[in-house]
């Protein structure tokens, strides 16, 4: 519920009426977790003004009504059975969505450790041996949500009956002996909505296959029209593939060589030869922002993006503020801050706190009551923090980060700030999670000063994710230990595989 003004209750005390959000109107729900906490929302209110004895105003029960039917819409959607789906598979979350963050990371890592940890896994006929190494336990750490720990008891089985999806190349970070990453999808029911589970696999030039991850999403990844015929093929067929596909990559790039072959406008070719030679960085002022964010390349075309999520007093805001210090050395920015008020105490604590004077003068803000306001924002300066998501969701409940912001706008910085769902996910904006460049998630704790930042995704860092994470209260980046890195010297040998 939001702050409003004050009322007399009829016991005489005062009592802060009750604002609903737009996430209770049926219409502006996108998805089902919006229908269900908006009614949720709709029935604590109700129960709230029952307890003090106050009218529940008729609108409420209205709204309550509409919402439930949106439920009914969204689950009978949702439970349309697709091949593939284990029918016999059904999870529940029931035991973890009452558990902190930090509790389920606790069960996941223990059950993983202690029945997982060391087991060969066959994926049908597709892979022969799938090792669940150690390291996968800090790696299944980051992001943690209840759904994630719900389906670790069935880990095994939905390895086993998931099916090829596509490759995804090695980067220059990774161990020199891994080739690349086989990409696995698995479909389940968990809550009685469909569900899909994306398994990265690493494939190491000795012929082993190990877990890298696993996460859980509504949509599965698009893959390649080619994969779609792949889910039945071996290991020795995948392979093949590949390479065929590289040696006649490799082959089109000798035949052009010379200087007879044709450019056309939209070729990769022509694309290259006339793009621009140079390439500009944002300049992040604090060297630990720096360090935790990476070199950020600035755009000629469309725009990076960061979000980060977390619940509530976890230090998003306080993040925010800081990340406006730092960029603000050297570049505009423009702050739509629209959970706190430009003019109250708390925003100006903040500011007090972590901008100085030349951050100041380089920080715009506005009062963002329309799009057209957000624009105005945007074009008038290089970087834009926009506190939060879901306000601008009531601005217009059609807003995606990717279509109104990343592709709208070319050569900015944009950091979004997302709300945390119950089960430690991003409010709204399950979508938006794959278009950042950039995903940031909080961790808090009793004593807020030992809050951190840390980051599942980030396409400009070349250190390992989970080394780094990034005090909220400090602004200091506090470094965790490393993993294990294999000798440099090591070769890398050709290998040929044998089909299962």
């Amino acid at each position: 519920t939001n702050q409003g003004s004050n009322q007399v209750g009829l016991f005489g005390a005062k009592t802060k009426a009750i604002k609903l959000s737009s996430y209770t109107i049926a219409t502006n729900c996108t998805d089902l977790t919006d229908a269900k906490d908006g009614f949720n929302e709709v029935w604590k209110a109700e129960k709230a003004y029952k307890k003090i004895g106050k009218t529940i105003p008729k609108f409420w029960k209205i709204r309550a009504g509409k919402l439930v039917d949106k439920i009914k819409v969204f689950e009978a959607k949702e439970k349309i059975v697709e091949t593939g789906l284990f029918d016999n598979l059904k999870i529940s979350t029931d035991d973890f969505k009452k558990m902190k963050v930090s509790e389920l990371r606790e069960f996941t890592l223990k059950f993983y450790n202690e029945n997982l940890k060391g087991k060969k896994i066959a994926i049908n006929k597709i892979l022969k041996s799938v090792e669940l190494v150690g390291k996968v336990a800090k790696k299944i750490k980051y992001p943690m949500y209840s759904e994630k720990a719900a389906i670790i008891k069935d880990l095994e089985q939905i390895i086993t009956n998931s099916s090829y999806n596509n490759f995804g190349e090695r980067k220059k970070t990774d161990s020199i002996d891994v080739l690349g990453f086989l990409n696995f999808n698995s479909k389940i029911y968990i809550d009685g909505i469909k569900k899909n589970v994306r398994i990265s696999i690493i494939l190491r030039n000795n012929r082993q296959t190990q877990l890298k991850s696993f996460e859980i999403s509504t949509k599965p990844k698009k893959s390649d029209t080619t994969n779609k015929a792949s889910k039945n093929k071996t290991l020795s067929d995948i392979v093949t593939s590949l390479s065929e596909s590289k040696s006649s990559k490799n082959n089109t790039t000798n035949q052009n060589n010379g200087l007879n072959f044709s450019k056309t406008r939209t070729s990769l070719a022509h694309k290259l030869a006339n793009r621009s030679k140079a390439t500009s960085f944002f300049d992040v002022a604090s060297a630990d922002f720096s360090k935790f964010l990476g070199k950020i390349e600035r755009k000629n075309r469309e725009s990076v993006v960061i979000t980060i999520t977390g619940g509530e007093g976890s230090g998003k805001t306080r993040f925010g503020f800081q990340f406006m210090n730092a960029l603000a050395q050297h570049h505009t920015v423009g702050h739509a801050s629209m959970e706190e008020h430009v003019e109250s105490q708390l925003y100006i604590d903040k500011a007090e706190q972590y901008l100085n004077p030349k951050a100041l003068q380089n920080i715009n803000v506005e009062e963002i009551k329309t799009m057209q306001d957000l624009d105005t924002l945007v074009r008038n300066n290089e970087v834009i923090v926009i506190d939060s998501f879901q306000k601008m969701r009531e601005l217009n409940r059609g807003f995606e980060v990717d279509k109104d912001l990343r592709k709208k706008y070319d050569g900015k910085l944009f950091l979004i700030i997302f709300q945390q769902t119950t089960d430690g996910k991003m409010r709204g904006g399950s979508t938006s999670q794959f278009d950042a460049d950039i995903v940031l998630f909080t961790e808090a704790f009793d004593d807020y000063r030992e809050n951190y930042v840390y980051a599942t995704k980030n396409r400009y860092q070349k250190q390992a994710l989970n080394t780094l994470h990034l005090n909220v209260f400090t602004g200091k980046l506090d470094q965790t230990e490393t993993e294990f890195e294999p000798d440099p010297a090591q070769t890398t040998n050709r290998l040929s595989f044998v089909a299962y």
